[in-house]
């Protein structure tokens, strides 16, 4: 659902594992891909069997093994490995902006209580107070937790956090009450994934032969390709998150950007003019400054004949 959220981040509309949004769905502990019947630190995929001997995702060698990995990667995500498409655990700031950003209301749907988070745009998603696992209890009914991607590393304004959590969104009591908390990550949780849809800071436009446009991807995977429907026209390529097109000759032209590992793209029209066309004096320009975009200017007026004159 797109709930109008700054990030444009839109939330799926229920749990992993369920098939309604009032369905609690699967239980994991934190970065595992498979549900169980107990919960515990002696089963955790990512320790030697106790929470000061974690082998995965430490920012501080007290813990474990330290690797400085503070958000889950997409092997160790189920949302990304069950669903794909761009679907992901939510971050801890994920978290933090659905809770900002959204009117909260206490519902119950189909008999299953829980809150419901209603963006600014109006569109709205419902979470179910599913509770944990712990050991092989389940405390259901009661209230709600939902695992981040993200664990409770420390920080100069969070010092008495523990490397062996990590965050959380948890709705309490029978009324809104809504905050982020901390989970030991052997804990079993639902997730209720985000997705990324990709996106350019660019719109369809028009181009000068012999011109050159670069824009960013804005979001996504960080795996992107581009491509022309015509490279006798315009030639599009992929530098980190930056597309360049460059054009070649008249025409119009569809640039396609992909992103490789959601299996995602968006279009791009551009129509090409030739260089210099009309009446435009031979020495008009246009004149490359070097700036982001690409575009170059005429040296004179319209009218002028010369840079100094008014036109």
């Amino acid at each position: 659902s797109y709930l109008g959220l700054p990030s444009g981040r839109k939330w799926a509309s229920y749990n992993v594992g369920a098939t309604e949004p009032e369905g609690y769905g699967s239980y994991f502990a934190w970065g595992e891909l498979f549900d169980k019947d107990t919960y515990e630190w002696s089963n955790y995929k990512y320790c030697n069997g106790h929470r000061y001997s974690l082998t995965k995702y430490v920012d501080r060698s007290s813990y474990g093994r330290m690797d400085g990995q503070r958000v889950l990667l997409p092997e160790d995500d189920v949302a990304q490995q069950r669903w794909g498409g761009g679907w992901r655990t939510p971050t801890h700031e994920d978290q933090l902006e659905l809770i900002s950003n959204c009117k909260k209301t206490a519902e119950e749907v189909n008999g299953v209580k829980g809150t419901r988070f209603t963006g600014p745009n109006g569109n709205s998603i419902f979470l179910p107070k599913s509770g944990y696992a712990a050991l092989n209890q389940w405390t259901l009914h009661r209230d709600g937790y939902y695992w981040s991607s993200t664990i409770t590393y420390r920080t100069p304004a969070q010092t008495l956090v523990d490397d062996y959590s990590a965050w959380i969104v948890q709705m309490y009591g029978s009324n809104t009450s809504t905050a982020y908390s901390s989970m030991e990550r052997c804990y079993g949780l639902p997730i209720r994934p985000v997705r990324d849809d990709l996106s350019i800071a660019q719109k369809d436009t028009n181009m000068t032969v012999g011109s050159v446009l670069v824009f960013p991807v804005m979001t996504g995977s960080k795996h992107y390709a581009a491509s022309s429907s015509d490279p006798s026209i315009a030639t599009a390529t992929v530098e980190g998150c930056n597309v360049t097109v460059t054009a070649i000759s008249s025409g119009e032209v569809i640039i396609t950007v992909s992103d490789t590992e959601y299996d995602q793209s968006v279009t791009l029209n551009i129509i090409v003019n030739g260089a210099n066309q009309g009446n435009a004096p031979e020495d008009a320009g246009p004149l490359d400054l070097g700036l982001p975009s690409g575009t170059r200017w005429a040296t004179m007026n319209v009218g002028a004949k010369a840079p100094e004159e008014y036109g």
